[in-house]
C-alpha cells in the first residue's frame, strides 16, 4: 500500500512528531508509527462479540475472514502484538477508521464521515467507544466482512 493512498489529515499528522503521538488521557499517551513504517497487513476478523454473529454464514465452520488493514499505534512491548496496537486502524477498503479487539477478533468502524481530525481531537472519546463495543460516546458498528471478503477455514485445534 502507498502512503499516497492514506487521508491526507493523518499523514500530516503522523509527519508532525518523531515519533508522532496522541493524548489519549486515560489510556496515556500513544506512540504511532511514522508514515513510512505504516504496512497493510491483514487482520483475522472472527466476529466474537458482533450483534450479527448468529447471521454469519460460517458460524458453525472455525476459521476467520482476512480484512486488510493499516495499523496506526504502536503496541507494547510486541509493536503489532500486543495492546495498545491496533486501537486505531485504516481500512482502506473501507475507506474508514476503526479499531481491532486483539482478544475477540472484531473490527468496529468509526462513522464513514470521521477524520483523523476529529480522532485525534477527542482521542479518549474514541477509543472508549472502541472498548465499549459501540457503548461508548462514539458511535460505531461493527465490521461485517462477507460477501466482501472470503472466509477461511481453519483446523479446529480443540477438536481431534
Amino acid at each position: 500500500m502507498g502512503v499516497d493512498e492514506l487521508p491526507d489529515d493523518l499523514l500530516a499528522f503522523l509527519r508532525s512528531g518523531s515519533p508522532p503521538t496522541l493524548d489519549a488521557g486515560g489510556y496515556g499517551t500513544l506512540t504511532l508509527f511514522r508514515p513510512d513504517e505504516l504496512r497493510l497487513e491483514t487482520l483475522a476478523v472472527t466476529l466474537t462479540n458482533a450483534p450479527f454473529a448468529d447471521e454469519d454464514p460460517h458460524r458453525e465452520g472455525f476459521g476467520h475472514y482476512p480484512v486488510p488493514a493499516v495499523n496506526l499505534v504502536r503496541g507494547s512491548p510486541r509493536e503489532g502484538l500486543d495492546f495498545p496496537a491496533w486501537l486505531f486502524l485504516w481500512l482502506p477498503n473501507e475507506g474508514r477508521y476503526g479499531s481491532f479487539d486483539l482478544d475477540h477478533g472484531d473490527v468496529l468502524m468509526f462513522g464513514p464521515g470521521v477524520r483523523w481530525a476529529d480522532i485525534a481531537a477527542g482521542a479518549e472519546s474514541f477509543a472508549l467507544a472502541s472498548e465499549g463495543g459501540g457503548s461508548g460516546p462514539v458511535p460505531v458498528e461493527h465490521l461485517r466482512p462477507w460477501p466482501r471478503y472470503t472466509f477461511v477455514a481453519e483446523d479446529n485445534p480443540l477438536v481431534e
